[in-house]
């Protein structure tokens, strides 16, 4: 199958319940990594300060938040004129399956973080 029907307003809900889950785990993950960043910055300047050298280089990835993409998703199937629509099996994996070309670096991410979809 490589071309399904959707109903608009399922389309919908979808994308709004994966839109919600992202920002819930990216919230979390970038509360988490301010907490590492700022430990790890506290540290580095105590070292500076007591003469134990510099550290300027920190291993924290920074959580990226793919908020805009979902929206634009959102935006697209709400100006949409007609109540169903056509996708395509990447388009369903994406916007219905939340299996975008960003996710497994997301959630690799944020696992750092203990953070887990």
């Amino acid at each position: 199958m490589h071309l399904i029907k959707v109903r608009k307003a399922d389309l919908m809900a979808e994308l709004i319940k994966n839109k919600t889950t992202h920002t819930e785990l990216y919230t979390k993950a970038f509360a988490k990594f301010s907490d590492y960043a700022i430990e790890a910055l506290q540290a580095a300047l105590l070292e500076a300060k007591t003469g134990r050298g510099i550290k300027l280089h920190f291993d924290l990835p920074v959580p990226h938040d793919h908020t805009a993409e979902y929206d634009r998703a959102i935006k697209m199937v709400e100006m949409s004129v007609d109540e169903n629509l056509e996708l395509t099996e990447p388009e369903f994996a994406q916007l219905v399956m939340d299996d975008w070309g960003w996710k497994q670096q997301f959630t690799a991410s944020n696992s750092r973080y203990g953070v887990n979809a």
